[in-house]
């Protein structure tokens, strides 16, 4: 789910979240074309066999840390919503900052629903398109990534048989809205 289509959906198609911040999308912060087209290939301990890359993946990492402690320190709002990226609390850092800085809600969806949101926009996500089993490469990072995103999380939603609509009410009532 779209931070944007969840905004929309909470303020029936009119932005009520001015303050949310997405990480891909903060002034200087990282995106997978900051840095290089496979800037986040190898950036994860266990991010699957391709080992390109590397070096770009812990300098992407490390400005992903950054941007995220940036804006933890600065944050003045009593309550914001913060959109991250799946690998973002998969470094240790990251994971520790949001788990006893923030609310940290899990939206949580099945391989399936991934695999239909992303099939058209797999080429644009590094670690999705450096496979051609897409399917497969998903069920992996999920695999990896379950624990952690769990662990991290306050609360869990799960996403699949629900509309935006349904999955923005929810969200409301976790955080008091």
């Amino acid at each position: 789910v779209l931070l944007k289509e969840v905004d929309a959906a909470l303020g029936g198609g009119k932005p009520i979240l001015p303050d949310a911040v997405d990480m891909a999308e903060v002034g200087e912060g990282p995106t997978a074309a900051t840095l290089h087209p496979h800037a986040l290939v190898g950036g994860e301990a266990s991010a699957g066999p391709v080992q390109t890359g590397i070096g770009f993946g812990l300098v992407f990492r490390q400005m992903e840390l950054e941007t995220l402690r940036s804006i933890i320190q600065s944050n003045t709002e009593a309550k914001r919503v913060l959109s991250l990226g799946g690998g973002t609390v998969m470094t240790a850092e990251c994971a520790e900052l949001v788990k006893e800085n923030t609310l940290c809600i899990y939206l949580r969806t099945s391989v399936d629903t991934l695999m239909e949101r992303l099939t058209d926009e797999a080429a644009g996500r590094p670690l999705l398109a450096s496979d051609s089993d897409l399917r497969t490469r998903i069920e992996i990072l999920m695999t990896q990534r379950a624990s952690t995103y769990e662990s991290t999380a306050h609360h869990i939603i799960d996403t699949d048989g629900h509309s935006i609509d349904s999955i923005a009410h929810i969200f409301c009532s976790l955080i008091g809205e």
